[in-house]
Formats: C-alpha cells, sequence, structure tokens
C-alpha cells in the first residue's frame, strides 16, 4: 500500500502538513479543475505561480499543475521534520503519494 495524504479544500485556499519521516513524493492527484502547488513555501499562493506580481526565481515549488486532473510521476525527496503546503484555486481534493523507503537492518 501506498502512504498517502489527502486534503479536502471547500474553497480556494491552503492547507500545511509536517512529514513524520524521510520518503519521496511520487505522486498528485486533484478533483478540482483549478490550479494546484505543493510547495515548502507557506506563502505561496497559486496565483504567485499562475499570475505573478513579481519577477523571481522559486526553488519550493515541488509540483504544479494548472487545468488538467493528473496524476504526477517522479520522486521528489522529502526529509522527516519537513512542512509541505497545497494551495488551490477552488474547491476539491488534493491527494499525495509518498514511497517510504525500507530501512536497512
Amino acid at each position: 500500500m501506498t502512504p498517502s495524504v489527502a486534503l479536502l479544500f471547500s474553497a480556494a485556499g491552503q492547507q500545511g502538513f509536517d512529514v513524520d519521516q524521510d520518503c519521496a513524493l511520487v505522486g498528485v492527484s486533484k478533483t478540482q479543475s483549478g490550479t494546484c502547488v505543493v510547495s515548502t513555501d507557506p506563502v505561496l499562493l497559486t496565483t504567485d505561480v499562475t499570475a505573478p506580481s513579481v519577477t523571481k526565481i522559486s526553488t519550493d515549488i515541488y509540483y504544479m499543475a494548472a487545468t488538467v486532473t493528473m496524476t504526477f510521476a517522479g520522486r521528489v525527496p522529502v526529509s522527516a521534520g519537513s512542512r509541505l503546503f497545497v494551495a488551490v484555486s477552488a474547491a476539491g481534493s488534493v491527494v499525495l503519494l509518498f514511497d517510504i523507503p525500507e530501512k536497512v537492518q
């Protein structure tokens, strides 16, 4: 079974959660038709990516999808103690899928 976190949104907004062990973000799936951004930036909103008001470089974005509902196929390492933030531009749900490496004994 793949560990997952489901975040439910009744409107546009942002939620954060703490990662309790080393893992890799391997999938993101969303039901809403708007934009979704997964990052480590606590103030990053979807409009900062889709219609930025300033020019800057961000290294905090792990995933971003506009109008399509999709599953991300990649491996983004996430350390224990990290805080991930998910921002959406519309109501719906976002499911994050993780892979937890087996510990060597």
